[in-house]
């Protein structure tokens, strides 16, 4: 009878070594520093690269994760504790993980102050749950094919530096990359047995990361594969339609993230009297209410959508909770636009944009802020499709309404 120990050497041995590198890499999804107490998100992407005949993509990842202080190359943080590491959230590295695949654990396994062995493997071997010798895991029927191929999250995470963690400056390292893949041209089934290779594993070049006393309020930047309207961004314009069946929508709730938690100037805590709201012009918009947790994540709800064709700048008066030190002139507000068709956010609609929806659509290029729905979701459906580029050629055509061609945005105040 077959044992998880069994199971684990058949998912990740393999017996021929390919000419498949595996690059992975860490990206920071925000700011770069944090005081004690706040989350520094990261992602890590794996990313395939394959001489003929190529592969299938990933059948296995492994990895060690080491933070490594710049000033005496110790590592006096420990990662258990600080970091966390999960598959992505939107589900497409689920078959690595238990019960459709097999991790020990896939957030990997605390020794010392390091991570090791963070990852898993797919349902490479076939097992059936219902079958002899009846492991409950992995059990994915049909495995996911291509994974890693242009790029794949492999990892979401958080490092959060707690008290009694030297301040100053780290790097994420990562190290022992280990990956097998699938043999090109492998023939998919119901509990298949797939054949697989081992690849060459890389660590991608280490990220900093600071630990301070205490950040200085501003507003955080945007975040890849994070939402405008989860984590709002200076500058963006919101290109999606203002109209749907005739009715005016747009965005009206939005959260933003300050890179330390605030308060009230006078220490109290934070509340809808920091925040004003200003605007070029269009449909007035005032401030509904706020909603926050920890002084640092807000959620703005303002009366009505964002004017059509014009910015509302979002601005706040307040201090940082750790210090005591209110926010500089300067990184005190926040514009959002709204200007329908303007794809490529340069304040005016042009064929340009049409261009750079096939760039997003097809994957040649992504947004460094944001997600693909936040600028292609013509529609506002909640998914991208063949609709949304029928719906921007109406827009910029005027089928129905005001046509979007040679629109523009006032200067960005």
């Amino acid at each position: 009878m077959k044992s998880f120990a069994t199971v684990l050497i058949a998912l990740t041995i393999a017996g021929v070594a390919s000419a498949d590198t595996l690059t992975a890499q860490v990206e920071l999804l925000g700011a770069d520093s944090a005081g004690t107490g706040e989350a520094i998100p990261f992602r890590v992407v794996g990313s395939l690269t394959s001489d003929d005949p190529g592969n299938d993509g990933l059948a296995f990842i492994s990895m060690d994760f080491s933070l490594v202080s710049l000033a005496d190359n110790s590592t006096p943080v420990e990662l258990g504790t600080a970091m966390t590491l999960a598959a992505p959230g939107d589900g497409t590295m689920d078959n690595f993980v238990q019960p459709l695949g097999y991790d020990a654990n896939y957030g990997g396994t605390a020794v010392g102050n390091d991570i090791v062995q963070a990852g898993g493997a797919q349902n490479t071997i076939g097992n059936n749950p219902g079958a002899d010798p009846f492991l409950a895991f992995p059990s994915a029927e049909f495995i996911s094919i291509n994974v890693g191929q242009g790029g794949q999250v492999v990892f979401e995470g958080t490092l959060t530096f707690s008290a009694g963690d030297p301040f100053g400056d780290y790097e994420i390292r990562v190290s022992n990359v280990l990956a097998n893949v699938i043999s090109s041209g492998a023939a998919a089934g119901s509990f298949a047995i797939y054949p697989v290779e081992a690849a060459t594993g890389v660590a991608g070049g280490a990220v900093t990361v600071s630990h301070q006393e205490c950040a200085a309020l501003a507003f955080s930047e945007g975040a890849a594969d994070i939402s405008a309207e989860g984590r709002m961004f200076d500058g963006y314009i919101d290109p999606r339609a203002d109209t749907t069946g005739g009715n005016p929508v747009g965005l009206d709730s939005f959260d933003i993230v300050f890179t330390t938690p605030a308060e009230n100037t006078d220490g109290s805590s934070l509340d809808m009297s920091a925040f004003t709201v200003s605007q070029t012009g269009g449909n007035a918009v005032a401030l509904a209410g706020i909603a926050t947790e920890d002084g640092r994540v807000v959620t703005i709800n303002l009366d009505g959508p964002l004017p059509v064709d014009n910015w509302v700048t979002i601005c706040v008066a307040a201090r940082a909770a750790c210090s005591g030190n209110d926010i500089s002139p300067g990184d005190d507000c926040i514009d959002i636009g709204f200007l329908p068709g303007d794809i490529d956010q340069s304040g005016g609609v042009n064929p340009i944009d049409l261009f750079r929806f096939r760039q997003f659509i097809n994957g040649v290029s992504a947004p460094t802020f944001g997600t693909l729905e936040d600028f292609i979701d013509t529609d506002r459906s909640g998914t991208v499709s063949p609709l949304d580029l029928f719906r921007l050629r109406q827009g910029l055509n005027g089928v129905g309404e005001d046509p979007w061609a040679d629109a523009s945005l006032p200067a960005q105040p």
